[in-house]
Parts: structure tokens; C-alpha cells; sequence
């Protein structure tokens, strides 16, 4: 899939890189290259991702596609900005996204597919057994409560609408606080459920 070819991107562009040329204030023309980049560089990891929450070939096939269009749009209309969220992170909100709207609208979805919480754009996905899905987000749930009493008081609202799946903007509007402050409790959040949470929920 290509969105454009005015403009050229290195081929080894890091991540940083072509986060700078995603940047809303860059030209256009710029932008679009940088989407083509971007697609390239974190297909692998997108389609994965969306392999482990939908069963169906053909939905995913969808979904991927509707991802990169959204993340494509999403860049024309200059909604993204360079403040040290990589260009996966915030493909994988769009996906979620489109993941999360497929599961709910779409009455083909298996219903025994539970989508758990996030991490850093990575749902938890659970599917079969009833019993060991509930056993493993209690589990999940105690890590999550655990980690939020190391917080500032303050700071656990913005980490409670975090686990309740608001965006870092949305979070931000909602509490007042600046988006980079949002930002920072997220990932230290992030931080801290890697550290006590198992490899089940890496």
C-alpha cells in the first residue's frame, strides 16, 4: 500500500526519524512519504497484533486495511504530533480502535474473545476457557490496583481512565492536565506493571 511517492524517505529512517516527518507543521508531500515509512516499518508488528484478537481471515484482512487508511488520514489532516510518542504506539491506538469497534459491531465476533486491557497499545486477549480468562484478569486487576497505590494520589485518576481505555488526549482533557503530563503517568504506569506483571501479560 502506497500513499504517496512525491517525496523520499530513507529506507533506514529510525523511528525518531520519521516521527519528525509525521509531524503536523512538515509539508504534506513530506508527511505522506513518511506514512509509506511508517507502514513498511511496523506492518509486521500491526498485523500481529490484530491476528492475536480477531479469529476471522477475512476481518483481519479488513481491519488492517482500515488501520492504515485511518493512520494515513489521520496524518493528511494533521492530527499528529511529534512529542515523543513512537509512530507504533500510536498505530496500535488506531488498530485497538478498530479492533474494539469490529468486536463490538460486528455480529460475526465470537463472543468468547475478551479483550483485557492495554499495554502500550497491546490488548490482552484471552480466548476459551472461562474460568482461566477470569482467574487471569482478577490477576491482572490485583497487578493493576497493586501498582497504582505507588502513584502520587493525584496521578491514579489519570491511571484509572488509562485502564478504563481513554486515549493519553482524551485523559488529558478530561482531568486538565497537560497532554505530556498525561503522557508521563501513562508510561509510568506502563513501567510499573512490567515490572511485577508475568510473561502472560507482556
Amino acid at each position: 500500500m502506497s500513499f504517496t511517492q512525491e517525496v523520499s524517505v530513507p529506507a533506514r529512517a529510525t523511528a525518531l526519524t520519521l516521527a519528525t516527518h509525521l509531524d503536523a507543521a512538515r509539508p504534506l508531500a513530506e508527511r505522506m512519504a513518511a506514512v509509506d515509512a511508517v507502514i513498511r516499518h511496523t506492518m509486521a508488528d500491526i498485523v500481529a497484533y490484530i491476528r492475536t484478537n480477531i479469529t476471522d481471515p477475512q476481518a483481519r484482512e479488513d481491519v488492517a486495511q482500515d488501520t492504515w487508511t485511518d493512520f494515513a488520514q489521520a496524518i493528511r489532516d494533521g492530527q499528529y504530533h511529534d512529542w515523543g510518542i513512537a509512530p507504533l504506539h500510536y498505530l496500535m491506538a488506531i488498530a485497538r480502535r478498530r479492533i474494539r469497534h469490529y468486536q463490538t459491531h460486528d455480529p460475526a465476533h465470537c463472543q468468547h474473545e475478551i479483550a483485557l486491557p492495554d499495554d502500550e497499545g497491546h490488548n490482552f486477549v484471552l480466548a476459551g476457557d472461562e474460568t482461566t480468562t477470569t482467574e487471569l484478569k482478577s490477576d491482572f486487576d490485583a497487578y493493576f490496583d497493586q501498582m497504582l497505590n505507588l502513584l502520587a494520589e493525584e496521578d491514579r485518576v489519570l491511571a484509572q481512565l488509562w485502564r478504563q481505555g481513554y486515549t493519553v488526549p482524551d485523559i488529558a482533557a478530561a482531568t486538565g492536565r497537560q497532554y505530556r503530563s498525561a503522557w508521563n503517568v501513562v508510561q509510568r504506569m506502563l513501567t510499573l506493571m512490567r515490572r511485577v506483571c508475568p510473561a502472560d501479560f507482556q
